[in-house]
């Protein structure tokens, strides 16, 4: 049972998102013709999310400088795209601590093209391996398949940034669909 929480401050992308209506060029960005043909249908005005989806997200208007409204460890997987290039650097750390705060210790942040960790935090480690078919320039494209998620303390790897040997085990097709367009996918250290 997978249960999605979509969070903006604009209520305008909010109400744009609750519509689950997309247009051709939306769905033909990283979304592989398999889930638009299983979670869209296509209509007049483009393709509109079917029910089943729909039901499964609840919108509400979230600003990331108020207190998160999340239970500690209660978020498996968070996004975060195209926001954080807002803010100073004393800011992103907050943010950065609210997330943690809430992701459980086996879960992941994933973040867009234009965000990063690097120092901004040590409380996430960056766990991927570009998938085999992509090309050697496309930073963008990242297989779920060897991030790495543990709940360990940063001291416990042999060394920072190196990859741990557990590997996550969501499948391949999600993942690397999931993940096309993100820069980071990134596992709790602590």
């Amino acid at each position: 049972n997978i249960r999605i929480t979509a969070t903006d401050i604009s209520e305008n992308a909010l109400a744009k998102a609750r519509s689950g209506i997309y247009s051709r060029f939306e769905t033909i960005r990283g979304l592989p013709t398999e889930y638009k043909e299983k979670y869209f249908q296509e209509t007049e005005q483009g393709y509109t999310a079917i029910p089943k989806l729909r039901d499964s997200v609840s919108f509400s208007r979230m600003n990331l400088l108020d207190p998160f409204p999340f239970d500690p460890g209660s978020m498996d997987l968070i996004l975060v795209r195209n926001v954080l290039i807002y803010f100073n650097t004393e800011i992103i750390q907050e943010i950065f601590r609210k997330i943690r705060r809430v992701i459980r210790n086996e879960g992941f942040l994933v973040l867009g093209e234009s965000e990063t960790i690097l120092g901004k935090t040590d409380q996430f480690a960056l766990r991927f391996k570009k998938p085999a078919n992509a090309p050697a320039t496309d930073r963008r494209r990242l297989s779920m398949r060897s991030i790495r998620i543990t709940g360990r303390s940063r001291s416990s790897e042999t060394s920072p940034g190196r990859p741990r040997t557990k590997e996550s085990s969501a499948s391949t097709a999600e993942a690397d669909s999931m993940t096309s367009g993100w820069a980071g996918a990134l596992a709790p250290t602590r």
